[in-house]
């Protein structure tokens, strides 16, 4: 009954955030800078596929509302739990959904599924979702386990599912150089860390004066 998305920024990364906006309960970004401009990262938590229809479909009309919000002129990522099981590639997806997929759809059937709303959305964006152009172990890929799982069970659809995503520009899906969970990590949450690597190129940034 409750949602919360947000950023930690390591000590680092600091000095290049350019501006914050916390655009609802369910999903905000961050601008950074970068050599020569500005990139913004999105994250989002979608309702999950039981939630009313109109209820998901507000989600991904708030989130082209927060990508439009976004002023930078580098490029805009979207990462997070889009709630949305995949499965694999089916025929005239393959620019929005890579031929590494895993998993099933979901078992219970709605009128309009998160499935179909995510490609919907990403086809009016011309986004990919990063993940499923990357061949990576199963065990890599995903990113959920069903409640009374632990994270070493056997990898199995049934079990495990890919639900926490990086939406890239389809033109540019060279920039995610890594995308992996990491099931070994002990969080108390149903969910593992994904570990994503953008190419962003921040050498040419000046570095903060200090006062």
């Amino acid at each position: 009954s409750w949602s919360g998305v947000g950023f930690v920024v390591a000590p680092w990364c600091t000095h290049r955030i350019h501006g914050f906006l916390q655009f609802s309960d369910r999903m905000t970004n961050l601008k950074l800078k970068v050599f020569g401009g500005k990139v913004g990262i999105i994250t989002g938590y979608a309702p999950h596929n039981l939630k009313p229809y109109d209820e998901r479909r507000n989600f991904y009309a708030d989130l082209s509302t927060l990508w439009e919000k976004t002023s930078v002129n580098g490029r805009k990522y979207f990462f997070g739990d889009f709630n949305a099981r995949i499965g694999y590639q089916k025929p005239g997806e393959q620019d929005v959904f890579g031929p590494f997929g895993f998993g099933r759809e979901a078992v219970h059937q709605v009128d309009v599924p998160n499935r179909d709303l995510l490609f919907e959305f990403c086809t009016d964006l011309e986004y990919s979702v990063g993940n499923m152009f990357h061949q990576t172990p199963e065990n890599q890929k995903v990113t959920f386990m069903q409640p009374g799982v632990t994270p070493c069970s056997q990898i199995s659809p049934d079990r495990f599912a890919m639900l926490d995503l990086a939406l890239v520009p389809k033109a540019s899906l060279d920039d995610l150089i890594t995308a992996v969970s990491i099931r070994e990590a002990a969080l108390p949450t149903d969910h593992f860390l994904v570990y994503f690597v953008l190419c962003c190129d921040m050498d040419g940034m000046a570095q903060p004066q200090r006062s």
